[in-house]
Protein backbone atom coordinates (compact mmCIF):
# COMPACT_ATOMS: atom_id res chain seq x y z
CA UNK A 1 0.00 0.00 0.00
CA UNK A 2 1.40 3.42 -0.88
CA UNK A 3 2.23 5.43 2.19
CA UNK A 4 2.74 9.14 2.68
CA UNK A 5 4.04 11.19 5.56
CA UNK A 6 1.37 13.50 6.95
CA UNK A 7 2.12 16.22 9.47
CA UNK A 8 -0.41 15.42 12.14
CA UNK A 9 -3.18 17.39 10.44
CA UNK A 10 -5.85 14.70 10.41
CA UNK A 11 -6.75 14.81 14.09
CA UNK A 12 -6.95 18.59 13.90
CA UNK A 13 -9.20 18.42 10.87
CA UNK A 14 -11.71 16.25 12.60
CA UNK A 15 -11.60 18.38 15.75
CA UNK A 16 -12.63 21.25 13.52
CA UNK A 17 -15.37 19.16 11.91
CA UNK A 18 -16.87 18.04 15.20
CA UNK A 19 -16.71 21.58 16.55
CA UNK A 20 -18.13 23.32 13.50
CA UNK A 21 -20.92 20.82 13.07
CA UNK A 22 -21.52 20.63 16.84
CA UNK A 23 -21.46 16.86 16.77
CA UNK A 24 -18.99 16.39 19.60
CA UNK A 25 -16.51 13.69 20.52
CA UNK A 26 -19.03 10.88 20.06
CA UNK A 27 -19.28 11.61 16.35
CA UNK A 28 -15.50 11.44 16.04
CA UNK A 29 -15.58 8.01 17.68
CA UNK A 30 -18.34 6.91 15.32
CA UNK A 31 -16.31 8.12 12.33
CA UNK A 32 -13.37 6.03 13.52
CA UNK A 33 -15.61 3.01 13.95
CA UNK A 34 -17.29 3.28 10.55
CA UNK A 35 -14.00 3.80 8.76
CA UNK A 36 -12.30 0.92 10.57
CA UNK A 37 -9.53 3.37 11.36
CA UNK A 38 -6.98 1.84 13.75
CA UNK A 39 -5.72 5.26 14.85
CA UNK A 40 -7.28 7.38 17.56
CA UNK A 41 -4.44 9.91 17.69
CA UNK A 42 -2.40 11.20 14.75
CA UNK A 43 1.15 12.26 15.47
CA UNK A 44 3.53 14.55 13.62
CA UNK A 45 6.06 12.67 11.46
CA UNK A 46 4.14 9.40 11.80
CA UNK A 47 3.56 7.69 8.44
CA UNK A 48 -0.06 6.83 7.62
CA UNK A 49 -1.59 4.96 4.66
CA UNK A 50 -2.96 7.09 1.84
CA UNK A 51 -6.40 5.60 2.37
CA UNK A 52 -6.90 7.17 5.82
CA UNK A 53 -8.30 10.55 4.75
CA UNK A 54 -10.68 9.15 2.08
CA UNK A 55 -11.93 6.51 4.54
CA UNK A 56 -12.66 9.13 7.17
CA UNK A 57 -14.40 11.29 4.57
CA UNK A 58 -16.63 8.37 3.56
CA UNK A 59 -17.53 7.77 7.20
CA UNK A 60 -18.34 11.45 7.74
CA UNK A 61 -20.56 11.45 4.67
CA UNK A 62 -22.37 8.38 5.96
CA UNK A 63 -23.36 9.97 9.27
CA UNK A 64 -24.10 13.48 7.96
CA UNK A 65 -26.05 14.99 5.09
CA UNK A 66 -22.90 16.17 3.28
CA UNK A 67 -21.20 14.32 0.43
CA UNK A 68 -17.85 12.59 0.30
CA UNK A 69 -16.57 15.21 -2.16
CA UNK A 70 -17.59 18.08 0.13
CA UNK A 71 -15.73 16.53 3.06
CA UNK A 72 -12.59 15.99 0.97
CA UNK A 73 -12.80 19.63 -0.10
CA UNK A 74 -13.27 20.66 3.52
CA UNK A 75 -10.25 18.62 4.64
CA UNK A 76 -8.14 20.37 2.01
CA UNK A 77 -9.25 23.77 3.30
CA UNK A 78 -8.57 22.76 6.91
CA UNK A 79 -5.11 21.54 5.99
CA UNK A 80 -4.15 25.01 4.72
CA UNK A 81 -5.52 26.67 7.85
CA UNK A 82 -3.67 24.17 10.02
CA UNK A 83 -0.34 24.64 8.24
CA UNK A 84 -0.57 28.38 8.84
CA UNK A 85 -0.21 27.77 12.57
CA UNK A 86 3.28 26.41 12.05
CA UNK A 87 4.68 29.23 9.95
CA UNK A 88 4.09 27.76 6.51
CA UNK A 89 1.99 30.82 5.69
CA UNK A 90 5.29 32.70 5.41
CA UNK A 91 6.46 30.27 2.72
CA UNK A 92 3.22 30.70 0.80
CA UNK A 93 3.38 34.48 0.92
CA UNK A 94 7.04 34.43 -0.14
CA UNK A 95 6.13 32.86 -3.49
CA UNK A 96 5.01 36.21 -4.85
CA UNK A 97 2.40 38.90 -4.96
CA UNK A 98 -0.16 36.99 -7.00
CA UNK A 99 -2.00 33.68 -6.74
CA UNK A 100 -0.49 32.69 -10.08
CA UNK A 101 2.98 33.20 -8.59
CA UNK A 102 2.07 30.75 -5.86
CA UNK A 103 0.77 28.17 -8.34
CA UNK A 104 3.99 28.40 -10.34
CA UNK A 105 6.06 27.79 -7.20
CA UNK A 106 4.15 24.93 -5.53
CA UNK A 107 6.77 22.38 -6.56
CA UNK A 108 9.48 24.56 -4.99
CA UNK A 109 7.47 24.72 -1.76
CA UNK A 110 7.18 20.95 -1.69
CA UNK A 111 10.95 20.69 -2.14
CA UNK A 112 11.40 22.88 0.94
CA UNK A 113 8.98 20.74 2.96
CA UNK A 114 11.04 17.64 2.23
CA UNK A 115 13.72 18.91 4.59
CA UNK A 116 11.18 18.55 7.41
CA UNK A 117 9.31 15.55 6.00
CA UNK A 118 11.91 13.57 4.02
CA UNK A 119 9.54 10.69 3.23
CA UNK A 120 6.85 12.95 1.79
CA UNK A 121 5.71 11.99 -1.71
CA UNK A 122 4.57 15.29 -3.10
CA UNK A 123 2.61 15.86 -6.31
CA UNK A 124 3.81 17.92 -9.26
CA UNK A 125 1.97 20.89 -10.78
CA UNK A 126 2.42 23.22 -13.71
CA UNK A 127 0.30 25.85 -15.46
CA UNK A 128 -0.98 26.27 -19.00
CA UNK A 129 -3.23 28.80 -20.71
CA UNK A 130 -2.72 31.62 -18.25
CA UNK A 131 -4.97 34.61 -18.99
CA UNK A 132 -6.91 37.42 -17.31
CA UNK A 133 -9.60 35.02 -16.15
CA UNK A 134 -7.36 32.41 -14.53
CA UNK A 135 -5.33 29.45 -15.73
CA UNK A 136 -5.23 25.70 -16.26
CA UNK A 137 -3.37 23.62 -13.69
CA UNK A 138 -2.00 20.16 -14.50
CA UNK A 139 -1.62 18.07 -11.35
CA UNK A 140 0.24 14.72 -11.21
CA UNK A 141 0.33 12.45 -8.18
CA UNK A 142 0.85 8.83 -7.20
CA UNK A 143 -2.25 9.18 -5.00
CA UNK A 144 -5.72 8.58 -6.33
CA UNK A 145 -8.89 10.14 -4.99
CA UNK A 146 -7.54 13.48 -3.74
CA UNK A 147 -9.03 15.65 -6.47
CA UNK A 148 -11.48 17.51 -4.24
CA UNK A 149 -8.90 17.68 -1.45
CA UNK A 150 -6.62 19.55 -3.84
CA UNK A 151 -9.44 21.83 -4.95
CA UNK A 152 -10.16 22.72 -1.33
CA UNK A 153 -6.50 23.54 -0.73
CA UNK A 154 -6.32 25.81 -3.76
CA UNK A 155 -9.53 27.61 -2.86
CA UNK A 156 -8.37 28.19 0.71
CA UNK A 157 -4.95 29.50 -0.33
CA UNK A 158 -6.57 31.87 -2.84
CA UNK A 159 -9.08 33.16 -0.30
CA UNK A 160 -6.83 33.37 2.77
CA UNK A 161 -3.62 34.73 1.25
CA UNK A 162 -4.67 36.43 -2.00
CA UNK A 163 -8.25 37.47 -1.22
CA UNK A 164 -9.60 35.73 -4.31
CA UNK A 165 -12.61 33.58 -5.01
CA UNK A 166 -11.63 30.64 -7.22
CA UNK A 167 -13.96 28.41 -9.20
CA UNK A 168 -12.46 25.01 -10.05
CA UNK A 169 -13.56 22.81 -12.95
CA UNK A 170 -12.16 19.40 -13.84
CA UNK A 171 -11.19 19.39 -17.51
CA UNK A 172 -9.52 15.99 -17.73
CA UNK A 173 -8.43 13.01 -15.64
CA UNK A 174 -6.10 10.32 -16.93
CA UNK A 175 -3.63 7.67 -15.87
CA UNK A 176 -0.01 8.01 -16.89
CA UNK A 177 3.18 6.03 -16.30
CA UNK A 178 6.58 7.44 -15.40
CA UNK A 179 9.63 5.55 -14.15
CA UNK A 180 7.53 2.40 -13.71
CA UNK A 181 5.07 4.26 -11.48
CA UNK A 182 1.43 5.03 -12.12
CA UNK A 183 0.57 8.72 -12.00
CA UNK A 184 -2.92 10.18 -11.76
CA UNK A 185 -3.03 13.32 -13.86
CA UNK A 186 -5.78 15.89 -13.40
CA UNK A 187 -6.21 19.06 -15.43
CA UNK A 188 -8.18 21.77 -13.62
CA UNK A 189 -9.47 25.07 -14.88
CA UNK A 190 -9.07 27.72 -12.19
CA UNK A 191 -11.25 30.75 -12.81
CA UNK A 192 -10.33 33.88 -10.85
CA UNK A 193 -9.41 37.52 -11.41
CA UNK A 194 -5.90 37.29 -12.82
CA UNK A 195 -5.92 40.64 -14.60
CA UNK A 196 -3.29 42.37 -12.46
CA UNK A 197 -0.85 39.51 -12.90
CA UNK A 198 -1.32 39.59 -16.68
CA UNK A 199 -0.82 43.36 -16.82
CA UNK A 200 2.44 43.11 -14.86
CA UNK A 201 3.63 40.14 -16.92
CA UNK A 202 3.00 41.92 -20.21
CA UNK A 203 4.77 45.03 -18.95
CA UNK A 204 7.74 42.89 -17.91
CA UNK A 205 7.91 41.22 -21.32
CA UNK A 206 7.65 44.59 -23.08
CA UNK A 207 10.38 46.09 -20.91
CA UNK A 208 12.73 43.20 -21.61
CA UNK A 209 12.03 43.55 -25.32
CA UNK A 210 12.73 47.29 -25.25
CA UNK A 211 16.09 46.87 -23.50
CA UNK A 212 17.13 44.18 -25.95
CA UNK A 213 16.32 40.99 -24.09
CA UNK A 214 13.56 39.91 -26.42
CA UNK A 215 11.02 37.11 -26.04
CA UNK A 216 13.18 34.83 -28.17
CA UNK A 217 15.71 34.78 -25.31
CA UNK A 218 13.27 34.63 -22.43
CA UNK A 219 10.94 31.94 -21.12
CA UNK A 220 8.78 34.56 -19.37
CA UNK A 221 5.22 34.28 -20.58
CA UNK A 222 5.75 30.93 -22.30
CA UNK A 223 2.39 29.71 -21.06
CA UNK A 224 0.68 33.08 -21.49
CA UNK A 225 -2.49 32.86 -23.52
CA UNK A 226 -3.06 36.05 -25.49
Amino acid sequence: MPRIEHDGNICNLFCQITTSLEYGEEVWKEVLRLSDCPYTVFNTHQIYPDCVIPSLALACAEITSDSYDSFMNFFGRCFIRYMGRFGYDVSIQATGRFFTDFLQNVDNLHSQFRFTYPKMESPSMYLTEVNENGCNLVYSSVRQGFKHYLMGQLQQVAMEYFHLDVTTTVLETRLSNANNRSLYVITLRLDFDNSQYIILLRCTILLKYVIGFGPQNDATGACLQT
